[in-house]
């Protein structure tokens, strides 16, 4: 089920400038991102889809032909080629970050949109696994600090980097989700940036995705920062009672329906609830509505991450994973 084009929409608000980094292998479930995005927004969107290269960009323009993309957005297929140069002369005396381009994919979540932006123009970063269940506004644009999604874990791995991190004093935030993230410009400390990345030694941790949470997580700490109202942006989690329930032999499908789907801005369905989404949307089991969702949300102020409570981690899983005979994630 695709959701309708929203009758509040309002053309007249400003555009607000939207990021999502992807591959067009993630169309799958990135496309119900997409469209649930551009269908539900009240306001209008200058939408860039950063991919991978220039044969992504002609798929992507022909997936975007069947969304119906309303007039008063804007929709910019761009390839990491495309970006290539801008980085070249904006990073030019910042060889961890130009190295940084190079790494995970994931990670170009932070550069790209900055060097797609001038200086006091707004950023919202998106995961492209996220599910847009109603009628909503974006929240206010922070005028200096970074709003992340909250969630009761955090995503900050793997650990030697996150140790690497607080031997190197670098103050992080707890309890971060970045499937939904805004910015400023003026967040991007360049030089601070360049020296963060060379004291993790990124580039040793290139299959980890994850590091893009330990660099927002030091910014957050750097510039300021807020987590945005987990009542209206959700990360989907797996915790104790779902696990149960998936193990009695609950479907995803059922699970999603125990979220408050209808309270949300935006729901992040990380993991293999994003394809349960997809599936529930194709079979009608779940549905979009039209609870509109347009007024601020309080921001929540943000929890520094303490190297005790790291090392106590740290400890717990030693014992647990060593209890099956099996050594932690190092």
């Amino acid at each position: 089920m695709n959701a309708s084009q929203t009758a509040a929409f309002d053309g007249a608000l400003t555009p607000r400038r939207v990021f999502i980094v992807f591959s067009t292998r993630d169309l799958p479930y990135a496309s119900v991102c997409i469209q649930g995005l551009l269908a539900n927004a009240i306001e209008p969107v200058i939408l860039h889809l950063i991919v991978d290269d220039t044969d992504e960009v002609a798929e992507m323009n022909a997936a975007l032909v069947p969304m119906q993309v309303r007039e008063a957005h804007e929709v910019k297929v761009i390839a990491k080629s495309d970006i290539d140069p801008i980085a070249a002369t904006r990073f030019a005396d910042y060889p961890n970050l130009l190295a940084f381009r190079e790494g995970h994919p994931c990670w170009r979540k932070i550069t790209d949109p900055y060097l797609l932006s001038e200086p006091g123009e707004e950023i919202i970063v998106l995961d492209p696994d996220l599910f847009f269940p109603n009628p909503f506004a974006f929240e206010p644009a922070p005028e200096t600090d970074i709003l992340l999604m909250h969630q009761g874990p955090n995503c900050l791995f793997p650990p030697r980097a996150v140790e690497r991190a607080f031997d190197a004093q670098i103050s992080m935030a707890d309890h971060v989700d970045i499937g939904a993230l805004y910015t400023p410009t003026s967040a991007f400390d360049l030089p601070w940036m360049d020296k963060l990345l060379g004291d993790l030694g990124v580039m040793e941790f290139k299959k980890y995705m994850h590091i893009e949470a330990i660099v927002w997580s030091a910014m957050c700490m750097h510039t300021g920062g807020a987590y945005l109202d987990s009542s209206a942006w959700r990360c989907w989690q797996k915790g104790y009672v779902k696990r149960l329930l998936l193990a009695v032999g609950f479907s995803g499908k059922r699970l999603l329906k125990l979220e408050p789907l209808a309270g949300l801005k935006c729901l992040h369905v990380s993991g293999p609830s994003k394809y349960w989404v997809v599936e529930a949307l194709g079979e009608g089991s779940l549905t979009y509505t039209d609870n509109l969702q347009a007024k601020p949300t309080p921001n929540r102020p943000v929890i520094p991450f303490p190297r005790s409570k790291f090392d106590r981690l740290q400890r717990m899983k030693k014992v647990l994973y060593g209890a099956v005979g099996k050594s932690p994630p190092s």
